[in-house]
């Protein structure tokens, strides 16, 4: 029988996941001028195919536009392929986030493939995004 995970359950589960640092990197991010905590960044490591899913969040849209997610996500990736030696990092972002799917692409990512109409969301459909970024591209990309 199948029953589904109630809030409580999952509370656990998620700490033990976000503790389980062989499988997850998270970092918050920090302004410049005074180490003020406005979001997070982290990685989740598939280590068997040195593959990553990252997230990344700015809780608070008085950062927003100025730099602070791509800075934060080329670090993360630097630390990713320099670091950990990962062979690629992936992310999903949704179609009505066209900021966030510029600054990925400024960062290297490059479109996968979509989740047609994925997401239901202010009485419209979404699709979902994936993008990904390989170290070998990385690489070059950041080596000029």
């Amino acid at each position: 029988m199948v029953r589904p995970h109630s809030p409580q359950s999952l509370q656990p589960i998620l700490e033990e996941d976000i503790a389980d640092e062989q499988r997850g990197h998270n970092f918050r991010i920090l302004t410049r001028a005074d180490d003020k905590p406005i979001g997070i960044c982290g990685l989740f490591i598939v280590w068997p195919h040195r593959d990553a899913w990252v997230g990344i969040g700015l809780g608070e849209r008085d950062y927003w536009g100025k730099g602070y997610g791509a800075d934060a996500m080329q670090v993360l990736l630097r630390y990713a392929f320099t670091e950990l030696n990962l062979h690629r990092v992936t992310l999903n972002v949704f179609e009505y986030n066209p900021r966030a799917i510029r600054s990925y692409e400024k960062c290297g990512f490059r479109l996968e493939g979509r989740k047609r109409r994925y997401l239901n969301r202010d009485g419209r459909r979404w699709d979902m995004i994936y993008m990904g970024v390989l170290k070998d591209d990385w690489l070059i990309a950041n080596s000029k």
